[in-house]
């Protein structure tokens, strides 16, 4: 039998009221305000010694990992499904136990300290002599054995003028049924002997009598080394106050939340008229008291879980805890609709966590990847030095130009050379390849540009204009454009269908090394042995920003897939990411022992490659290939197997393979 329409709507109102002010106000005890998506999805307050710890790290990169691996993998049988599932499920039970014990640790030496101030507490203060002693330090213990989440439950303030039910069978109910629910969904103990993954211990006789928020505040004074959760209740002849306290785990605020009142007076007159007795009707409100409790506990333990633990499920949207929920006095479609609130305030956090994964495991997945690349193909065809290297959007074609004044072009999938182009009568600086894939434009210190089909390997046109060589090339996202660059300190702009020349760009005092495209909004970059970088607009050629940091002379640009940074490396073996718009310099990284050749980016954005020069004749110390994590600016891998300058780094642009080209006359395939 379900709820009378009367009281069900009352409750859904209660609980839509109180779920989100419910999440705010234990927000609070984080310092911070909720409507801040990248600190609502941070660990209260968790401390940096065990977000930053590298073990936990790798724990939750191998979980990510194979979480990853199984969605990604749709076509594995049934039996392999399951396999992976349990998998993955054991790398989350070993990343959260991971968690867990970091946090014990943490808290373990300040919990000495504080057990040797409880004594000379009871003693100083009769206000104690309401708590049990014996299970406070053993609260302190046990936090110093295992990291959870303590849930006490305050005997219910009940006035004599309820009914005697009230006073007598809720005061059983209440703990038991309390216990015995968080017992099963927040167990102290895992199966398997893993370490559980949401552990909450429930205390429901460590008070000895009925509390209000300021016996809370003092308690924080005693157990505010251990995060905890206080669920206290005041029942009057009429109505119902349920009353949440909260703390975190190395703060000094505590949340103090009273739920709506209900009045549980007219409840009872609603199901009464539905032709329930007096009895069947009081205990239809003790159920609902119970069920309050429980859906209050399972709130807190999952939020503070979810703000904890980056890959926390939370047990109230579970199959499992509904069931445990379910029962009289709601009916199925009530306790859903009743519950969906909270739901959802732990979905908006979950989906928050889900951003703070996109914005820092991820690139720890990537890194993680980059870290295990080897040179996998080496090929030998140039007869000297390796100046350029581009990759065909379908990632299997690789276009070479080097010293040798040849333009090669190999397969990838093969590591075969297919074509070689002979045209230019010096030094092939620079290659590019079209959007499409058709095209290939070089440049040379022939001072000519040469554009040609790639799959053919005919000579559609050559392009003149500079006076000195041409250092650079790069096609515009939407291949209508070709930027060149040339040591006469201009940059031209050419229509890449008709070969006509747009317009010439000045504003460099020396000789302009390198050219490259923002992918976004299309804006040229370039650099020169002036020492600056400059940003011009593509579409109107107009000067954006003149970037001055480096050193010395400006060898290489990148720009990230997303078109909001670059990257430049400079003679003065310095790396530097900048902010496109506003041209404002976001980091420097150094590691590099000469100078800074080559750069590029991977697909994702993450990864920055970069190629150094190597001290004549030859050292171990440079002429080597840097892999950089960018958000955190790590060096994540050192590449040594080329044995002379790197000029030239390529991702293909699926990012399985990086492509190296050197003054050794190779060219390397890297993969992970």
């Amino acid at each position: 039998m379900s709820l009378p329409s009367a009281v069900f709507d009352v409750l859904a109102q209660l609980a839509k009221e109180s779920s989100q002010a419910l999440a705010e106000k234990l927000t609070e005890t984080c310092g911070h305000s909720p409507s801040t998506p990248t600190e609502l999805s941070s660990a209260p307050a968790l401390v940096d010694s065990v977000r930053e710890d590298p073990a936990y790290i790798q724990a939750m990169v191998n979980y990510w990992e194979q979480r990853a691996n199984r969605e990604e993998d749709s076509s594995v049988s049934r039996e392999r499904a399951e396999e992976l599932q349990e998998l993955e499920l054991f790398l989350r039970r070993e990343c959260s136990g991971e968690l867990l014990e970091l946090l014990r640790k943490w808290q373990a030496n300040r919990i000495e300290v504080k057990l040797a101030e409880i004594q000379p507490l009871w003693d100083q203060d009769p206000w104690f002599a309401k708590l049990s002693r014996l299970e406070t330090v053993q609260i302190l213990r046990a936090a110093r054995l295992q990291h959870c989440l303590p849930i006490l439950a305050a005997p219910p303030k009940i006035s004599r003028s309820c009914p005697e039910t009230f006073r007598e069978d809720l005061a059983i109910e209440l703990p038991d049924k309390l216990g015995r629910f968080l017992n099963l969904h927040y167990p102290l103990v895992a199966m398997r002997s893993h370490m559980p993954l949401c552990p909450v211990e429930f205390y429901d006789d460590y008070f000895k009598e009925a509390i209000s928020g300021s016996d809370v505040r003092m308690l924080q004074e005693v157990l505010g080394l251990v995060p905890t959760a206080i669920l206290y209740t005041n029942i009057t002849d009429y109505e119902v106050n349920f009353h949440l306290g909260f703390w975190g785990q190395k703060n000094s605020n505590v949340a103090l939340y009273p739920m709506p009142s209900w009045d549980w007076d007219a409840a009872e007159q609603e199901l009464e008229k539905e032709g329930r007795d007096r009895i069947q009707s009081l205990r239809a409100i003790r159920q609902i008291i119970v069920k309050v409790h429980q859906l209050l506990a399972a709130f807190v333990a999952d939020w503070y879980y979810l703000n904890t633990n980056p890959i926390h499920e939370a047990q109230l949207c579970s199959k499992a805890m509904s069931e445990t929920l379910g029962g009289a006095p709601f009916s199925p479609e009530q306790l859903s609709a009743w519950i969906q609130p909270y739901i959802d305030v732990l979905q908006e956090i979950k989906d928050k966590q889900q951003q703070a994964y996109e914005r820092e495991v991820v690139p720890l997945l990537a890194v993680n990847r980059a870290k295990s690349l080897q040179c996998t193909d080496t090929l030998t065809g140039h007869t000297d030095w390796v100046y350029s290297v581009a990759i065909a959007p379908n990632n299997q074609t690789l276009a070479s130009g080097g010293a040798d004044k040849n333009i090669n072009i190999w397969n990838l999938e093969k590591a075969k050379l297919t074509l070689t182009l002979t045209w230019h009568s010096q030094t092939v600086e620079s290659v590019a390849i079209s959007p499409d894939g058709e095209t290939l434009v070089s440049g040379s210190a022939d001072n000519t540009i040469n554009v040609w089909h790639l799959t053919t390997g005919e000579l559609l046109y050559t392009l003149t204009g500079h006076t000195k060589k041409v250092s650079s090339v790069a096609i515009s996202p939407d291949g209508k454009t070709i930027v060149s660059g040339s040591y006469d300190s201009i940059i031209k702009l050419w229509n890449l269908e008709t070969g006509e020349l747009i317009r010439s760009l000045t504003g460099h005092k020396d000789s302009v090394s390198c050219v490259a495209i923002c992918p976004a909004s299309q804006n040229i970059a370039s650099g020169s042995f002036d020492n600056t970088i400059k940003i011009w607009s593509l579409r109107s050629g107009k000067l954006m920003h003149t970037l001055s940091g480096h050193a010395h002379t400006i060898e290489a640009l990148a720009m990230s897939p997303d078109g909001k940074t670059m990257a430049s490396g400079s003679t003065d073996e310095a790396i530097k990411i900048w902010d496109i718009h506003s041209g404002k310099l976001i980091r420097t990284l150094s590691g590099h022992s000469n100078w800074i050749l080559c750069l590029a980016f991977s697909p994702d954005g993450h990864t920055l490659a970069s190629g150094d020069r190597a001290t004549y004749p030859g050292s171990y110390k440079d002429g080597v290939i840097k892999l950089w994590h960018l958000p955190a600016g790590e060096l994540v891998q050192t590449l040594a197997d080329h044995s002379n300058s790197i000029y030239s780094l390529a991702f293909s642009p699926d990012g399985t393979k990086l492509i190296s080209g050197s003054v050794d006359n190779t060219i390397k395939i890297w993969q992970g």
